[in-house]
């Protein structure tokens, strides 16, 4: 999550039920080797009658394992850092948070375009040096 939540911060986790979770929310989720992981929400969808919810760490170009509704621990309200409370739950700070979902998804889809690109250039490279 970093730039977004940096090494040494404290983050405030609020109680949540998992069926009101929205795009843009940071969530503190556990996953099955037992560690605790806080990423931002980019997808809400329904598999087989229950939530299920998509999440990524705002620096890295994949999604987590889908995540269900026992493993979500709480909804990230505010990062500590530095002696100042830097809360998440409000107004235009919920606003800011759905773009950068929306963001972190086009990152998805660039990265896509990006791999596609890096091969097509690799193999161009390799047939010119074949001649």
């Amino acid at each position: 999550m970093h730039p977004f939540i940096r090494h040494g911060d404290v983050l405030e986790l609020g109680l949540v039920d998992p069926s009101t979770v929205e795009r843009g929310d940071v969530v503190c989720c556990r996953h099955r080797d037992d560690t605790l992981v806080a990423h931002r929400v980019v997808g809400v969808r329904e598999e087989g009658g229950r939530v299920v919810l998509a999440t990524k760490g705002d620096s890295t170009w994949y999604l987590d394992e889908p995540v269900s509704p026992g493993q979500v621990v709480g909804r990230v309200i505010a990062i500590h850092r530095g002696g100042r409370r830097l809360p998440l739950d409000g107004g235009l700070n919920r606003v800011t948070n759905r773009v950068r979902a929306r963001m972190s998804a086009f990152g998805l889809q660039l990265y896509g375009i990006l791999r596609i690109a890096r091969h097509m250039v690799c193999c161009a490279a390799d047939d010119l040096k074949a001649l």
